[in-house]
Formats: structure tokens, sequence, C-alpha cells
């Protein structure tokens, strides 16, 4: 089972939605107990949305062309892994090609966004049959055109009751934060609790703004210092669970994705903790030309760079 989480951040001085995960798949033995799989599992991944009008179809290649709107959204998910991967890449193609019939130039509307995931979901489950029922959770996050505003969703299949349930905010609230995986590990929900007190005690920061300009002090720095301190906090409290040995379904390495908004309601998704090995395994598709990951190293660094360095 995996572990995601997903929040506000404005650490380093740059709003983002910051979404980190594990990267190990599980399975149940024929005597119920869990076994890991592999350590390498992509679960956080980039979703693009493509908006065109109905009247740039090329009938030549049955494809629409030169989309009058682009952004990006993130997407974790958690649970049975064929089932979670069909119905993402379902709904990746769905909203990578939404098409306006009409004169109009709508944008996405991240409600709509939220729902489609859901009917995704929803009908795709329905047309499957298995002994027992899937167990797949979802974390959709992005930037609305308005202002732009952060929002984020949580799905559960089935239906989860309680505080892990389906939830949606837009704008996400300072000291919210989304979890999947969590609802069946005792220690992914006792952290997540964890991280909540931790997002309470940073809204309640009170700083004496006289007193900082008294002592030659800038309080704007003074206040992106302390967001990047808890922000390198809860992504080192993070690492320490992900490498926990208590949880045999937790584990691996720590992956991490960030959604940056950008103009005119878009935004951009960045890879800041990619899978090392990667870099190393993939051989190059033309001469110097080859995938180059992005590492983040935890704690005092914190800076992304490409890898290696």
């Amino acid at each position: 089972m995996t572990i995601a989480y997903c929040w506000l951040d404005r650490s380093w001085s740059r709003e983002r939605i910051t979404a980190v995960a594990d990267s190990r798949i599980s399975r149940q033995d024929a005597n119920g107990d869990w076994v890991s799989m592999q350590n390498e599992t992509i679960k956080l991944f980039r979703v693009p949305v493509r908006c065109y009008s109905m009247d740039t179809l090329d009938y030549t290649t049955a494809t629409w062309r030169n989309p009058y709107f682009e952004t990006e959204l993130g997407l974790a998910f958690a649970g049975d892994c064929t089932e979670a991967l069909s119905i993402a890449n379902s709904f990746i193609r769905a909203v990578s090609q939404l098409v306006v019939d009409g004169p109009t130039r709508p944008k996405p509307e991240p409600a709509k966004l939220y729902q489609m995931l859901t009917d995704a979901g929803t009908h795709w489950l329905s047309s499957y049959a298995r002994p027992k029922p899937a167990q797949v959770q979802f974390l959709l996050f992005g930037y609305s055109d308005e202002d732009p505003r952060p929002w984020a969703g949580r799905l559960a299949w089935p239906h989860i009751s309680g505080p892990n349930g389906n939830q949606f905010e837009h704008p996400i609230r300072d000291d919210s934060i989304f979890v999947i995986g969590a609802h069946t590990s005792p220690v992914g929900d006792d952290f997540a609790q964890k991280l909540r007190r931790l997002f309470q005690k940073k809204a309640g920061k009170k700083m004496n703004v006289a007193e900082l300009r008294k002592a030659g002090i800038e309080p704007d720095l003074e206040r992106a210092k302390l967001l990047s301190a808890d922000s390198m906090r809860i992504e080192d409290d993070i690492a320490s669970l992900l490498m926990s040995a208590t949880e045999v379904t937790i584990g691996g390495t720590m992956q991490k994705l960030e959604v940056f908004p950008e103009l005119e309601g878009r935004a951009v998704v960045s890879f800041s903790r990619d899978a090392e090995g990667l870099a190393q395994d993939f051989r190059e598709v033309a001469p110097r030309l080859a995938y180059r990951s992005v590492w983040q190293q935890m704690g005092e660094a914190g800076r992304p760079k490409p890898y290696p360095a």
C-alpha cells in the first residue's frame, strides 16, 4: 500500500503544490503476508490538459491541432496498480483532448476535472470483474484560471467514510494536507496526523514585524526562511517514514512532484525528486541526447539539480 501526500507549499519564496510518495509495490502471498515486489514504481504523474476548437480537427490524421489553452495537473495513486493505471490513463487521454463545440473558448473548471476522474473510475470499475473489489485511491491537484488559485481533490474506490474519504478544496487551505494510502496503515495514519499538527502550528505562527524591522531584519525574508525550514522538516519526516522498516508495503525511494502556477491560468509540473537510477539505466537515444532526471537532496541543500551533479 502506497503512502502519498500533497499540500500547498510556499517555501523558497515560490508558491506551488507539492506531492510526495513512496515507490514500493507489494503483493499478498498464499499465507496473506505482504511481500515487496519492486522499489522504483512511479506513482506521481504529470497530466497534460489541452483544449481545442472543433474547427481545428485535421481530418487527414484524425487529430486536433493548435490548442487554445494548455496546462498541467499532478496525479498520484495508491492501491491496486492495474486498476489505478487503467483509470489514470483513461483520464489522461480524455483531458488531453478537450474539444469545445461552439464559438467560445472556455477553460476547464477544477471541480469538473475532479468529476471527470470520478467518472473515469466509476466507468472502468463498473465493468471490471474480479472476486475481490478493487481498492484504488487518487490525488488530483493543480491551479485554476482564477488568480490563479490552487485546488486539490482526493478520490477512493470503494468509498471511504470519515477524514480519509473523498475531499475537494478550491482553493486549498494553508493547513490542509491530502493523504492517500494511509487509511489501511496505522503508521501512515498516525504520521498524517503529525503532519496536520505541524501545518496547524505553521499556520499559527506570529511574527512581531515592528521588532524585526527595529533589529534590521526584513519580515518577508524572515517569513520565507521559516516556510523553507518547515518544508524541509516535512520532507525529512516523510523520508524517515518511507525508510521505516515497520511497514512492509511502504518504502523504496521518495518521489516528489510539484505544480507551479504560471501566467494566464496555466501551470507546469516539475519532478524535483526523481529516481536517480533511471538516469543511469537509460541509454542515449542520440549522441549526448538522453533522459536527465532531476533530484533533490533532502535537508540542508534542498535545491533541485540535474543528475548526475
